[in-house]
């Protein structure tokens, strides 16, 4: 049975509450200090996760994906993933840990607001047919690629952020 609309804001939330609850126990130093061997520590993991659900918010307003970050839209969609994963980065890296949270908050907020405009009927079609930059052919469902870029995103990264901060000294 395909997800409703409340029914994938509570898994997006929930994740994001999870995440939440594991931050909270960091100080601002863990956050900023300690890195994983690609060189990134738990506020890059932070505004990369930021970043994509953003990029989502863009896809729903019909506008260009990458646009918040300053940088042209178009060029930046051929690129390849850890090439645009490192612009997301460099893009954010001198927030704080604190900044790149409250950065979340916002585009965590603005997800859920853009996913209220949605019917529960809109989530099971294909990507092409609902978000306006995605080739109308792209057969993916629209439900799968929020949540790949939202709770499936925040799941993905969590244990690498653990695992950042189990590995220090």
């Amino acid at each position: 049975m395909p997800l409703t609309k409340s029914e994938l804001i509570h898994k997006i939330d929930a994740a994001l509450q999870n995440l939440e609850t594991y931050l909270a126990g960091l100080t601002e130093q863990q956050m900023m200090d300690l890195c994983d061997d690609q060189g990134w520590n738990v506020s890059d993991h932070i505004t990369h996760l930021a970043a994509w659900e953003e990029m989502i918010v863009r896809l729903l307003e019909g506008k260009p994906r990458f646009q918040f970050l300053g940088v042209d839209s178009s060029e930046l969609s051929r690129k390849p993933i850890d090439e645009l994963n490192a612009v997301i980065r460099d893009h954010w890296k001198e927030l704080s840990g604190t900044a790149a949270i409250e950065a979340y908050r916002r585009s965590h907020h603005n997800l859920i607001a853009c996913l209220q405009t949605l019917a529960d009927a809109d989530l099971s079609q294909p990507a092409g047919k609902i978000f306006t930059q995605i080739p109308p052919d792209d057969e993916r469902r629209v439900v799968d690629i929020i949540q790949d870029n939202a709770d499936r995103h925040i799941a993905e990264h969590l244990p690498w952020i653990q695992a950042i901060v189990s590995a220090s000294p």
